[in-house]
């Protein structure tokens, strides 16, 4: 049986006035500013850790991060396997523009991020610009894909334009969506798994992240170091971050 050290943290940062990100770790959605990191412990399987950033400069940023990560894990599919988390991702697409039956409401939409941990494979999805990473012996690799704009004549790095060129919901009128999804091996011993917003990202590069991982620390450790640099750097947006490991 595997079991999994993680730990979680979201807040609305230092200059937004309140919190468009969500979590979603052990059966509960976290949205409110938390003033400590939460570990928990999960055994067994299958476990969904998501993560969602509510769009900014669009209506109702907080209530659609939250609404997706309600509407996914309500859905018994998204643990199944791939092809059912697609479908999964699909119906929150489609649920996301049927709560815009109110004016204020439309044009909200969410990024979504998430690892579904699997007795015998790990499943990782994304839309949009939230990030997911997997930590092991061979290094730091991420597993998402960034939906993002691209300046004219870049072509390998994204930019971090803030510009993301798809999201759960985030149009006036439905917009379909193309969900990453992979299959990796289950998590190991000691490895390490991460989900963000750019309110991370934004600030720490791939390399500092990985410096970061590689601590013989909890996650809970992890965590406030990651989130104390980032907010030293500077980070503008709401911060959230879930670090995990396979004990």
């Amino acid at each position: 049986m595997r079991i999994h050290d993680i730990a979680l943290f979201t807040h609305r940062g230092a200059v937004r006035v309140r919190n468009e990100d969500a979590v979603f770790v052990g059966g509960t959605i976290f949205q409110e500013d938390l003033r400590d990191v939460v570990a928990l412990r999960l055994t067994g399987s299958p476990h969904a850790l998501l993560i969602a950033d509510g769009m900014g400069g669009h209506p109702h940023g907080d209530l659609a991060s939250h609404a997706a990560l309600a509407f996914l894990t309500s859905q018994d599919g998204l643990l199944d396997g791939s092809a059912a988390c697609e479908t999964a991702l699909h119906a929150a697409n489609e649920r996301l523009y049927e709560l815009m039956d109110e004016p204020t409401r439309i044009g909200m939409g969410t990024t979504i991020a998430g690892l579904v941990l699997q007795e015998t494979a790990m499943i990782a999805f994304n839309v949009g610009d939230s990030r997911a990473y997997r930590l092991s012996s061979g290094g730091l690799h991420k597993l998402s894909h960034e939906d993002v704009v691209l300046p004219p004549g870049e072509g390998i790095a994204p930019a971090r334009t803030h510009g993301i060129t798809q999201a759960l919901g985030g149009s006036t009128f439905p917009l379909a969506i193309v969900p990453h999804v992979c299959v990796e091996p289950p998590l190991q011993v000691g490895d390490k798994v991460l989900l963000c917003t750019d309110g991370l990202t934004d600030a720490l590069n791939d390399t500092e992240i990985e410096t970061f991982l590689q601590l013989s620390a909890s996650p809970a450790i992890i965590i406030q170091k990651l989130v104390r640099r980032a907010i030293s750097a500077g980070t503008r947006d709401n911060i959230s971050v879930v670090v995990g490991v396979c004990v």
